[in-house]
């Protein structure tokens, strides 16, 4: 059977992971190549060989179907026997060159990484995963995992997928599609996936696989707290003030403190505290529980502090300490899941949201809000029309990038002669999910802007 893949060259490569060799059928010698560091393996054949290359090169297969890698001298099995693989099974080949690679597996089921006959414990598991290297090969890998959301409803899907962890310690794997809701998080699929409060209307949550190292045990979690830290400063004020540059946080998200010297009198470094009121993109107060006081300080305190907001796992159950995020949904006001497919790292809205109509805009640069997640930065698919008498030009920017004054040298987009300024594209926002546009001149009729989904990461480039 030929498959595309197999027409790629083979220059060296050792270089980073994530550049996918598409699909390949296990059939012979899978038709792997040097540019490509993860496939997705279709079918039930057997496979007997992969192609000679470099010593070093390797290569993620994720398997979708039930083949059977055959051991031999040229493909070094799991325990030296044939191994028969299973749909959502991870395996890793490392060349040794002059065609000969050897196999290590994840299996879907978690039972064990080498062989399923070794019944290995799940922390001797784990271990053999950090002798073999794989949390390192497979640094920041994501696959699978996919969300689905019906709409009008407080149920959403996982797709059975594979994850490292935000530390790069360990390999997370979900063995079958769940289903989770808007209740208490509780373990099963079917049950809530909160990990603290009550679903609140028209608000993002972060979704994120998460794992007992003990028991190797997988699950899904939701938090208003997207995994993310900063160096803040803190007010001596009632009540005191955070201050942490852009940081999309919403309201009673959890968040804790830690410091190298003293915190203001008033906080407790590694106790949860919970947004309180959100002044403006870059401050906050905190409060001990949801809803509850502001925090007031009486001292300065002394060294660097550091905010980190992550999902509360000790909610589902003090063993589960690894995690990472998987996307973001957004709530209606019904408290129920607004509709969105997804397709790798791409989120669609089903009714895009319409995020500026007649919005004023001139010379002097605006900073648009758009309907993709808070707390992260992502590259928002945006529709952009204008349509006044001028001929004006138009630049649309990421806040990190320079605040430009367009020109006939310098834009994306332009009116001329009656005919209309329309741009679709994508753009990074920053956490707070915002871009920056900026016109020649002043803009009679305003803008409109749409925003159509959005593209995530999801950790894949930390």
């Amino acid at each position: 059977m030929t498959n595309a893949a197999s027409s790629f060259p083979s220059p060296t490569h050792n270089g980073p992971l994530h550049r996918h060799g598409g699909r390949i059928d296990a059939l012979g010698e899978l038709p792997i190549h040097a540019l490509g560091d993860d496939y997705t393996v279709v079918g039930n054949g057997t496979v007997l060989s992969l192609p000679a290359l470099n010593a070093g090169v390797t290569v993620a297969l994720s398997i979708t179907g039930t083949p059977t890698f055959k051991n031999s001298a040229r493909l070094i099995c799991p325990n030296g026997v044939d191994y028969v693989a299973g749909p959502g099974d991870l395996a890793v080949a490392r060349s040794s060159g002059d065609g000969v690679w050897r196999l290590f597996v994840s299996p879907a089921s978690g039972v064990a990484l080498a062989d399923r006959a070794l019944s290995l414990s799940s922390t001797q598991q784990t271990q053999v995963q950090k002798n073999v290297g794989i949390p390192a090969i497979m640094r920041s890998y994501l696959a699978g995992l996919t969300l689905s959301t019906a709409g009008a409803s407080t149920t959403f899907g996982i797709a059975a997928g594979v994850a490292a962890d935000s530390t790069n310690a360990d390999i997370m794997s979900l063995a079958s599609a769940y289903t989770k809701t808007t209740g208490s998080w509780a373990l099963g699929s079917g049950n809530g996936a909160l990990d603290t409060g009550s679903v609140t209307v028209s608000t993002w949550y972060h979704v994120f696989s998460i794992k007992r190292p003990d028991t190797g045990v997988v699950e899904v979690m939701v938090s208003l707290a997207p995994g993310t830290s900063s160096a803040v400063a803190i007010s001596n004020a009632s009540p005191a003030n955070v201050n942490w540059n852009g940081h999309g946080l919403q309201v009673n998200t959890p968040i804790v403190f830690s410091t190298t010297g003293a915190l203001p009198t008033g906080l407790t470094a590694g106790t949860q505290y919970y947004v309180k009121l959100v002044s403006d993109v870059n401050n906050f107060s905190v409060s001990l529980t949801q809803g509850g006081a502001a925090v007031a300080t009486s001292s300065a305190g002394s060294g660097t502090h550091t905010a980190t907001s992550n999902p509360i796992l000790a909610n589902a159950n003090a063993a589960y300490t690894l995690f990472r995020r998987i996307g973001s949904m957004l709530t209606n006001g019904s408290s129920q899941w607004v509709k969105l497919s997804q397709l790798g790292d791409e989120f669609l809205w089903d009714v895009a949201g319409q995020d500026a109509a007649a919005a004023a805009l001139s010379a002097t640069a605006v900073n648009q809000a758009l309907s993709v997640p808070l707390g992260v930065q992502t590259q928002a698919l945006i529709s952009f029309f204008a349509n006044p008498a001028a001929t004006i030009y138009f630049y649309i920017s990421a806040l990190d990038n320079a605040d430009i004054l367009p020109s006939l040298t310098n834009f994306i987009t332009a009116t001329a002669a009656g005919i209309p300024a329309i741009w679709n594209g994508a753009m990074r926002t920053d956490t707070n999910r915002q871009i920056r546009l900026r016109a020649s001149a002043s803009v009679t009729g305003g803008y409109y802007i749409q925003t159509r989904g959005w593209i995530d990461r999801r950790g894949k480039d930390a």
